[in-house]
């Protein structure tokens, strides 16, 4: 046992004095002078930039060290590339089974400025590497092109280390966002000894702050790959909009195609009015003075026709114009330039909704499709859109619409959007309405007051903004027929006939004189009113054209009798013309 202690203790100082001569070696051959040699003229041939390094630290255990490292800017001051940190540690044995493993890579700090003058030029251009003529790069060998060179000993990094990476971009012309990147990775790799034996794994976390025409775009984000698949968690925040993005990308190392993507959006509210207004900023083309024009080309599409994207949608909360709508879902995909809505549901105004849709993404967006909607309630429906009306209303309103249109702002919507509908609405009643009140003071009729309907249905065909609607209603109290123009502006332009139940037609007859000249559909009177205004603040007011003309020939006919002469009826005729002009036909 001794004599066992006694050659180990000779082992381990033989070791010890080979350690400590293999560093001595090191650190004599790879002197800061000759490591500076080795770094900095190379990269200044391949750059043509300046570049410098501050302390550079040699270990045969702890590896290289090398701090400060800056790439200047052509200027010679600016920094172009800098890092605070460079390290780079491996381990001894596995050379002895020729394999190469590094235990780490880490880059603290590394910085990029990205910066583009006031002649459109990049400060990248200018690099040496850059300058070569077309064509004139050096072919790989075949095997090497195709990932086949195979090296005498594999190389592994169990971690390659990336720490409070920044990239900062900046544009003198304004046509490319301003944008502040920093990034934090964590790498694992195995080379093998051919790049076909390539494999990877990592995470990391990003947060990219972009300002662009006055819009502040803030993205945090965390990836996780390796290299068949990258997954993702993004939260988006744009102009106080906020949004949550996950989903995962796979072959996306296949340089010969597009990959397909999954991206998952959520939300807690939204804002549909504000997030449409800053896409509309973004995207908005800046007039010049110079130079002149180029000719119109014809739309083109926004999205490469092979961009694949699918995923689904869930918004808590959204508002668009005065509408909430609350517990959105959809499911959609982008492909061939074609973006699909389908299994749009929603809650809104007391009721559901649904829908599907197409959107041709364009220069100029069009779309089309349909939406329903299921027992929405006409007090939360005028609370949303007549707000300020003393009136209050209760019953369900359904209807379904076919859509198309073009544009993306809420003004192009509203004067493109086109489509056919149908609507109908059951056990409703309106009480306290202006329109009701002047209608009763028009016809003394305070039963028209409140009105109570058993049925109302109809539909409407809308082109450019404006609605061409027909309905028809039902109550004890009388039945009504509608036919006119609704704008999506909130204008009315309604002729609505009523057929007054033959109680009704009594009192009318017994309170009104003009009545008289109504025209009676056996014991029921009908009469002719036009709703005008804006939906807000309708105006009622009588079609009195027809009291007048059968008021005129009432009397015409009354004064002249069946059994006139025929000059007696031409100057009756003539009578009747006068009439007509000073009353209106």
């Amino acid at each position: 046992m001794a004599k066992f202690f006694k050659y180990l203790l000779v082992f381990t100082v033989l070791l010890m004095v080979i350690l400590v001569g293999a560093t001595f070696a090191l650190r004599a051959y790879l002197t800061d002078d000759r490591i500076r040699a080795m770094i900095i003229p190379p990269m200044e041939r391949k750059l043509g930039r300046i570049v410098a390094i501050g302390r550079v630290k040699v270990s045969l255990f702890s590896g290289i060290q090398v701090y400060d490292l800056e790439i200047k800017e052509e200027n010679g001051q600016d920094n172009f590339i800098s890092a605070s940190h460079f390290v780079l540690s491996y381990d001894l044995l596995p050379l002895l089974q020729k394999k190469v493993l590094i235990r780490e890579i880490r880059l603290v700090k590394p910085a990029i400025a990205v910066v583009r003058d006031e002649q459109g030029v990049f400060n990248f251009a200018s690099l040496a590497l850059l300058d070569k003529k077309e064509g004139s790069a050096p072919e790989l060998p075949a095997q090497e092109a195709e990932g086949g060179l195979a090296l005498p000993f594999t190389v592994a990094v169990k971690n390659f280390a990336v720490e409070e990476g920044t990239v900062h971009v900046q544009d003198a012309l304004g046509e490319i966002p301003t944008m502040d990147v920093v990034a934090q990775a964590d790498i694992s790799l195995d080379m093998g000894r051919t790049l076909a034996d390539l494999r990877y794994q990592g995470t990391a976390s990003f947060v990219v702050d972009t300002v662009y025409k006055g819009l502040a775009l803030r993205q945090e984000g965390q990836l996780d790959f390796d290299q068949k698949k990258l997954g993702f968690l993004v939260d988006l925040s744009l102009d106080k909009q906020s949004l949550h993005f996950s989903g995962s990308v796979v072959e996306f190392m296949d340089t010969s195609k597009l990959p397909p993507i999954i991206v998952n959006v959520s939300g807690q509210e939204v804002d549909v009015d504000q997030l449409l207004a800053s896409l509309a900023v973004l995207s908005a083309k800046e007039e010049k003075t110079q130079p002149a024009p180029a000719p119109a080309k014809k739309s083109g599409p926004l999205v490469p026709a092979d961009l694949q994207v699918k995923g689904e949608v869930g918004i808590v909360k959204a508002r668009y114009q005065r509408m909430v709508i609350s517990d959105i879902h959809l499911n959609y995909t982008l492909a061939e330039g074609v973006f699909t809505i389908s299994d749009l549901t929603g809650q809104t105004m007391g009721g559901e909704m649904g829908g599907e849709a197409l959107v041709h993404l364009q220069e100029v967006p069009t779309y089309e499709g349909k939406v329903g909607l299921a027992g929405l309630q006409l007090a939360a429906l005028q609370k949303t859109f007549v707000a300020d009306s003393p009136a209050q209303a209760s019953g369900a309103l359904n209807g379904a619409m076919t859509f198309s249109g073009r544009g993306i702002s809420p003004e192009e919507i509203k004067k493109e959007i086109s489509g056919l509908g149908e609507f109908s609405m059951q056990e409703a009643r309106i009480t306290g309405a202006e329109f009701t009140k002047t209608l009763a003071s028009l016809l003394d009729l305070q039963e028209l007051t409140d009105l109570e309907l058993q049925d109302m249905a109809g539909d409407f065909a809308l082109e450019k903004g404006v609605a061409q609607v027909r309905s028809r209603v039902t109550s004890d109290d009388f039945n009504a027929t509608m036919a006119g123009q609704l704008g999506l502006d909130g204008r009315l332009d309604l002729p609505v006939s009523l057929i007054l139940s033959p109680r009704l037609s009594s009192r009318l007859e017994s309170r009104v004189r003009a009545a008289r000249y109504m025209e009676k559909e056996g014991e029921r009177i009908r009469v002719d009113l036009v709703v005008g205004g804006m939906i807000d603040s309708p105006k009622v007011s009588l079609e009195t054209s027809q009291v007048r003309r059968q008021a005129t020939e009432s009397l015409i006919d009354k004064a002249l009798g069946e059994d006139a002469t025929p000059e007696e009826k031409a100057a009756g005729e003539a009578v009747k013309g006068l009439l007509e002009n000073i009353f209106g036909k």
